[in-house]
């Protein structure tokens, strides 16, 4: 399967896009409430100046440039003028460990790092390790550059290396991969022709660039001449939808989980005539498209709904949302149906950073929720053994990284001589050729009675209880499925408010047992569609949730099984001798 590119190194796509949509809005940031928008060639030129910067401190073709800050114009036009001299760029996390940082420094022989402010500064200086290699930290908080002297870009060699994204990993040591000019630029040009971005789009920055999904979100948003609101915060990302009226999102399915459980809360507060309009519009919305016929009363509140309550649920995220990307982990099919039923197209993706991000996507109007969608142009799909849970995704694909640095063995371990990668995730390929990912090869595990229990589908399906914010399931070797549920402690004070009930401390309060109840009702509910092995029996709740600070999180937010085993693993074993 051939696929011919547009562009074959990531220099001539960013300059194309910023000569080709020059006056028009690429990347707006908001101060005091007030947004300001940076042009293409406003862009263009910042990345010029960035360019003539890192020169002058004898960066050149092959150097390595890391940089460790959140999303912000800056991260761009650092990006854009370390490749233009044909560098090599390191993106890293704020919200990773220092450890890290330093390691990926040592490892990557960075002779630049770009950091967001003197705090990130400092811990890379007080770390006590010696970076031989790194000659120059600079912090970009208040960094100006001057306008520079001529600097050309280089363009690159299709096969020279652009990025070198270092897996932040469940396990083990980050391992960095080698992500070509060829590889990245294939990708996101296979990417336009499935998933078209019109000129004039907008998007809002919720995926961090420092992860491979927010890096293809970022070159192929300039590719297409659309525009990016870059929120202040994490806090900030309501309200710059809101301001920016955003035509396409892309998050992970934890995004859209806090919008479904946000909307559904709102929606448990107003009168029953109204969340009576709402729940049977849902439903009817659903039965439509399935194709079954709807009884009076459903076609009533369908109409009443996409005319008076839907309209206003779209209002709140800017009113011109027509895509809701969705990636990273599986999304809940009771979620997907809710979003498209309010009017927005839910479109799965699926990739992996030894991939260059994506593989495959649903395409618009042609989209199959519950499903990753189908391959994009130029990539194959194969899957390899056969299980009650699908067999290992083989992918391969121009974007195939060259592999990981220095690391020939594991290399060779996930990419064949074939060019063949193992993506370590289970599926199945229907006769369409739309996937669907069923579960991860190294988590599934073994009952005692010899059953195979893939834990993510049922982690992803519990956390869409308003009062479950997360969730890991257990088993292995064992009769049954338990849980440690981190429960959403503001629901579930407002629960017991709405009983009378006064708030108290967290560890009272989960011990309760009208609280217990309500958490085992939500877990026999939302597990009720599960085979019986499969449910969850018993859970240990608590009200510590799963960050990066406690080393339960990695910095692209997938959860780091062996450390919660580690901390909850007592208590899941007193529910299995009790």
């Amino acid at each position: 399967m051939t696929f011919t590119a547009e562009y074959t190194d990531l220099v001539s796509l960013v300059t194309g896009a910023t000569r080709a949509h020059a006056v028009r809005h690429l990347f707006g940031t908001e101060r005091d409430g007030a947004w300001t928008w940076q042009s293409y060639a406003d862009v263009g030129r910042s990345a010029a100046r960035m360019r003539a910067f890192l020169a002058a401190r004898g960066v050149g073709s092959g150097d390595v440039v890391a940089i460790i800050s959140a999303n912000r114009p800056e991260w761009a036009t650092a990006a854009f003028g370390a490749l233009g001299l044909g560098a090599v760029f390191v993106p890293m996390y704020e919200v990773q460990q220092p450890k890290d940082w330093v390691y990926i420094l040592a490892d990557s022989r960075a002779k630049v790092c770009f950091v967001a402010t003197d705090a990130i500064a400092a811990k890379i200086r007080d770390s006590g390790e010696a970076l031989a290699a790194l000659e120059h930290l600079v912090v970009l908080d208040g960094l100006e550059l001057p306008p520079p002297a001529e600097t050309p870009a280089e363009t690159p060699r299709p096969e020279d290396l652009a990025f070198l994204i270092y897996t932040s990993g469940t396990t083990g040591t980050p391992k960095g991969v080698e992500l070509t000019h060829r590889g990245l630029s294939t990708i996101l040009c296979a990417l336009g022709e499935a998933l078209p971005f019109e000129v004039g789009g907008r998007a809002v920055s919720i995926l961090p660039w420092a992860h491979v999904g927010g890096l293809a979100e970022l070159f192929s948003t300039i590719h297409t001449g659309a525009a990016f609101a870059i929120a202040s915060g994490v806090d900030r990302i309501m309200p710059a939808i809101a301001a920016t009226r955003p035509t396409r999102l892309i998050g992970v399915p934890r995004v859209w989980n806090k919008l479904y459980d946000g909307i559904k809360k709102k929606m448990a507060q107003k009168p029953r005539a109204l969340r009576w309009i709402f729940d049977t519009g849902l439903r009817a919305a659903g039965k439509e498209r399935a194709r079954k016929s709807l009884s009076p009363g459903e076609r009533l509140a369908l109409a009443l709904a996409r005319r008076i309550l839907f309209p206003k649920v779209r209002a709140q995220l800017g009113g011109e949302l027509r895509h809701a990307l969705s990636g990273a982990a599986a999304l809940s099919i009771d979620v997907a149906e809710f979003i498209t039923s309010l009017g927005i197209e839910v479109l799965e993706v699926y990739g992996l950073t030894e991939v260059s991000a994506i593989a495959t996507a649903n395409r618009p109007g042609a989209a199959r929720l519950g499903t990753v969608g189908r391959a994009l142009p130029g990539v194959e799909l194969r899957i390899d053994g056969e299980g009650e849970g699908g067999g290992e995704v083989l992918i391969r694909t121009p974007g195939r990284m060259r592999g990981y640095r220095g690391l020939g063995e594991e290399t060779a371990a996930i990419l064949n001589e074939e060019g063949w990668v193992r993506s370590g995730d289970l599926g199945r390929l229907d006769p369409d050729g739309y996937l669907t990912i069923t579960g991860r090869v190294r988590e599934v595990y073994k009952l005692e009675n010899g059953k195979f229990v893939s834990p993510a589908p049922i982690e992803e399906k519990l956390t869409t209880s308003p009062y479950i914010a997360q969730a890991v399931v257990h088993g292995l070797n064992r009769p049954h499925n338990v849980a440690v549920l981190v429960v959403d402690l503001p629901a579930i004070r407002t629960w017991l408010s709405a009983r009378g009930r006064d708030a108290v401390d967290t560890d009272t309060m989960l011990d309760d047992r009208d609280v217990r109840a309500l958490l085992d009702a939500e877990v026999r509910r939302l597990t009720n569609d599960f085979k019986s092995y499969e449910r969850v029996a018993q859970f240990v709740p608590t009200g510590e949730p799963f960050t990066t600070e406690n080393d339960m999180l990695t910095p692209s937010m997938k959860v780091k099984r062996r450390n919660v085993l580690r901390r909850w693993g007592s208590a899941l074993e007193e529910l299995y001798r009790g």
